[in-house]
């Protein structure tokens, strides 16, 4: 998985990105892309995925892999920072 070097802050609207879900109940990474590229438009400083917010717990672990290495191939600016969400049961 890609890697940066630590920011020396992070500041500014850091949205925590939602999962979008199909019909079906599958995760829908189209829809992700697309809830990427609104927070990058409107101005995000940086994004959290996945998170609490990101329906995590609904998601099997290589779900969770796979949707986090395509949301970071989204995220090519380098100025702004993507962080991982972490939670334990």
């Amino acid at each position: 998985m890609p890697t940066s070097s630590p920011a020396s802050s992070i500041h500014g609207v850091c949205p925590v990105l939602v999962t979008p879900f199909s019909a079906d109940g599958a995760p829908d990474a189209a829809a992700l892309a697309r809830v990427v590229e609104f927070a990058i438009a409107a101005g995000a400083d940086a994004v959290v995925y996945p998170g609490v917010a990101s329906e995590v717990e609904q998601l099997a672990e290589a779900e969770r892999d796979r949707l986090l290495v395509f949301a970071r191939t989204l995220v090519s600016d380098p100025d702004l920072c993507m962080t991982q969400g972490a939670l334990a049961n």
